[in-house]
């Protein structure tokens, strides 16, 4: 398994100016509201988990932008100023929402955009890669993969072809452990892999482990720097995996929060 760790110097530039509140509109027709920040031709959207909102990932939008990024983070149906209370059947269209935001992003310059992703959203990020033509790549914060036990994440990593990820995790949370060895198992573009111990779920991670936010910056800027024929040239993983212990885990999707 790669261990992928980068050391960064980040520069100290200034944050660019707050563009504040959009409204875009998901493909079914949902109004959605998001944060932008920044400018650009590097794209990425920040996608929470189950129960929060894009206020969730207020710093990391600003360090994104002041590093020539243009940001775009999200608030999912039924959350943050999206609305509340998403029904049973907003959770299988969410993402039409991380596609729509990709698709804004891309229609304001962005040339390559990618898609953060924390627990809940982690999967929904991938599910959405899978047919999102406007997501070129992932950043996964510990992904929380199942969905009430019988809806996975397994076809959606393949149909989403050699779009390359970087999946960071807590080896000390097992359901974390799993995750992580499925997503290797079943993606089919290039994975990197960043341990972060003792670092928790999600958002909070940036938090417990000062040198995620490095790590990510420093992965952000490679990819963009490679054209897409060498991010995807293969794979960096050989082990086959535990699959069947996420298609079968029954954990519903982003209950586990803290």
């Amino acid at each position: 398994m790669l261990r992928f760790a980068l050391a960064v110097g980040l520069a100290s530039l200034a944050t660019p100016a707050f563009a504040g509140t959009v409204s875009i509109k998901s493909a079914d027709g949902t109004s959605l509201k998001a944060q932008h920040q920044g400018a650009g031709e590097k794209g990425v959207v920040l996608v929470h988990g189950k129960n929060r909102s894009a206020q969730d990932f207020e710093y990391l939008r600003g360090r994104l932008a002041s590093q020539g990024f243009q940001v775009l983070a999200l608030d999912l149906r039924g959350h943050g100023a999206s609305g509340s209370n998403p029904s049973d059947e907003a959770w299988a269209e969410m993402d039409r929402d991380v596609c729509a935001a990709a698709e804004y992003l891309g229609k304001r310059g962005s040339k390559v955009t990618t898609v953060v992703g924390a627990e809940f959203g982690g999967a929904t990020t991938i599910h959405a890669a899978a047919d999102c033509d406007a997501i070129h790549r992932l950043v996964l914060l510990s992904p929380d993969l199942s969905k009430s036990g019988d809806v996975t994440v397994g076809a959606s990593l393949e149909a989403m072809g050699e779009k390359p990820m970087l999946v960071i995790y807590d080896p000390e949370e097992m359901s974390q452990n799993r995750s992580a060895g499925f997503i290797e198992a079943k993606a089919q573009g290039k994975v990197d892999v960043t341990i972060a111990a003792g670092a928790g779920a999600g958002v909070k991670m940036l938090n417990r482990d000062a040198g995620i936010e490095g790590t990510i910056l420093s992965w952000l800027n490679a990819s963009y720097e490679l054209n897409t024929a060498d991010l995807t040239k293969g794979r960096t993983i050989d082990s086959a995996g535990e699959a069947s212990d996420i298609e079968t885990s029954g954990v519903e999707y982003g209950t586990k929060n803290d």
